[in-house]
C-alpha cells in the first residue's frame, strides 16, 4: 500500500466557469458529485456546484413544493405556436401558471409539456378544453 500515491486516485474534472449556464452544468454534474467552479480567468477557484444544488434548481423550476394541478401533455412538434394555443386555452380561467416546461419525449415528432397551474375548481373543464384543442393529456394529478 505504501507505494500508492493520492495522485493515482485522482480523476480530472474540467472545471466550469462562473458564467456557465444550466445546460453546460447539467451533463457534468450528473457524472460527478460536485464540480469545481473557476473565475472567468479559467484558473481562480471560486467554489463547487453539488448535485443537490442542481436538484434545488429543478425543484424550483417544476414548482415541486407549490400546490396545484399538474398536467402532462403530449404534442406534435411540427405545429407552430403550440404554447400560444395552450395559453389561449387557459386564459379564460384567469389562473396562475406555476410552471411550464417542454421536453423531448424520445421521438423526433413528439414533445411533452409539463404544465402546473394553481388549484382551480375548473380543472376538469380545463382538461376537457385542452383535449378539444388537440392536446393529448398523458396525466393529470393534484398536489
Amino acid at each position: 500500500m505504501s507505494k500508492y500515491r493520492v495522485i493515482q486516485s485522482l480523476h480530472w474534472v474540467k472545471p466550469l466557469s462562473i458564467n456557465a449556464n444550466f445546460e453546460e452544468t447539467l451533463p457534468v454534474i450528473v457524472r460527478y458529485p460536485f464540480v469545481p467552479i473557476v473565475d472567468e480567468d479559467g484558473f481562480s477557484f471560486l467554489g463547487i456546484v453539488k448535485i443537490s444544488d442542481i436538484e434545488a434548481v429543478l425543484e424550483a423550476t417544476y414548482g415541486h413544493h407549490v400546490p396545484g394541478a399538474r398536467f402532462m401533455l403530449g404534442v406534435i412538434v411540427d405545429f407552430p405556436h403550440e404554447l400560444e394555443h395552450l395559453l389561449a386555452c387557459l386564459k379564460p380561467y384567469n389562473l396562475n401558471i406555476i410552471s411550464i416546461v417542454t421536453f423531448d419525449a424520445g421521438d423526433k415528432a413528439i414533445r411533452r409539456i409539463l404544465l402546473k397551474i394553481q388549484h382551480s375548481p375548473y380543472t376538469e373543464e380545463i382538461k376537457q378544453k385542452l383535449e378539444e384543442a388537440g392536446f393529448r393529456i398523458l396525466s393529470l394529478s393534484q398536489s
